[in-house]
């Protein structure tokens, strides 16, 4: 198999230029092509296409697919979403809007087009120790609030504590993000924290004592600010502990969700669950649940885990209850299901800066169907 020329009818014929010839030769070729060949030159060609994905409608994506795949020339069945990335999907339909414009057949519309919701966006909601609330994502840069020698502001959209000196651990702060919205702050010693959707933070104004202690519920991620003398320690939910002294790792624990994961990236740190304490060495996983004891995994893929951080969600394997869970989260929508849903989990990368409806436009591929209305989503068989 020629690798390079099928790379380049690929080319051609997504912008329009190959001549019949090429584009049949290119239906042989795909017939022919070993799977991880054609997965990667889609996927190599999709991800030049960060534009492609705006222009598509999604109510004639599925008629989009169907006609490629049932082409009378490409006599090929194949799991797209299996071998490909989110880029790969967007590149199918492009094509497809390419080849039915060539063809001249009007799309079947088998669904109504769906709502968009808009992703995610930066936003918080910070509550004072003399319980105050001030929205984060309303507030202009500057002063927000002066607790004793700790003064907060936000800096270019971030929150920063700083000062701090001789002030008591007694002041207690809350920074929460609600569904629909991320954040990042610095804490007083310098620490850098970043929470995702649905998730909060309970920390001191200033840390004293002989340690630095917080406490957090949902996902977190954590560069903390070296101190050999006053370890930085995180409480989550009164189930389990982690104790560092300078470190990047990543929690997290959902309430909803029966596993906590404590992911560690680089530096040190100890996992302790009641009596029983294990070291993380980076690149390894903590997993804690109802089971007794520590489950420690080793060689995680952490591009994977931070792609949360990184605008991506990164699925490997997840089966669609677990994958709707972060959807819900990030679009701040309802999800519930009806009939029997495909058991198959789900592989690949999508964008969390597009909206709802080009996500769940990728996942259809997979077999799935899903009925938006207002802000609630129906995942169907």
């Amino acid at each position: 198999m020629d690798q390079q020329r099928l790379q380049e009818l690929f080319k051609r014929y997504y912008q329009q230029t190959a001549t019949p010839e090429e584009t049949a030769a290119l239906m042989a070729m795909i017939n022919e092509a070993p799977d991880q060949m054609l997965a990667d030159i889609i996927r190599e060609q999709g991800e030049r296409l960060p534009a492609a994905e705006a222009v598509i409608p999604a109510s004639v994506a599925d008629s989009m697919l169907h006609h490629i795949l049932q082409d009378p020339r490409t006599s090929r069945r194949i799991n797209w979403w299996r071998y490909t990335s989110a880029a790969a999907a967007v590149l199918l339909l492009a094509i497809g809007i390419t080849w039915m414009m060539r063809e001249q057949r009007p799309a079947t519309v088998k669904q109504a087009p769906m709502a968009d919701i808009a992703p995610g966006r930066e936003g918080a909601t910070l509550t004072l120790g003399d319980a105050s609330v001030i929205g984060l994502d309303t507030a202009a840069n500057g002063l927000i609030s002066q607790q004793g020698n700790t003064s907060v502001q936000l800096v270019n959209g971030q929150l920063v504590y700083s000062g701090g000196a001789g002030a008591s651990t007694a002041t207690i702060n809350t920074i929460s993000t609600g569904k629909g919205h991320c954040y990042s702050m610095v804490l007083t010693d310098g620490t850098k924290v970043w929470l995702n959707s649905a998730s909060s933070l309970r920390f001191p104004v200033a840390f004293s004592g002989n340690e630095r202690l917080v406490t957090v519920t949902g996902e977190v991620y954590f560069e903390v600010a070296p101190d050999a003398s006053k370890p930085f320690r995180v409480q989550i939910a009164n189930k389990s502990s982690i104790t560092v002294l300078g470190t990047h790792f990543n929690v997290h624990a959902y309430d909803d969700e029966t596993d906590i994961t404590t992911t560690l990236l680089e530096g040190a740190i100890s996992i302790r669950k009641g009596a029983q304490q294990q070291l993380l060495a980076p690149g390894q996983q903590a997993i804690i649940n109802e089971e007794p004891g520590i489950n420690i995994r080793k060689q995680i893929d952490l591009a994977q885990v931070m792609a949360w951080k990184d605008g991506y969600f990164w699925f490997n394997d997840t089966n669609i209850y677990a994958l709707m869970k972060q959807i819900s989260r990030w679009y701040d929508v309802e999800v519930r299901f009806e009939g029997k849903i495909t058991g198959d989990g789900f592989s690949g990368k999508i964008s969390r800066n597009v909206p709802l409806s080009k996500v769940l436009q990728i996942l259809e591929l997979n077999g799935v169907h899903f009925n938006v209305t207002g802000r609630q989503i129906t995942v169907m068989p």
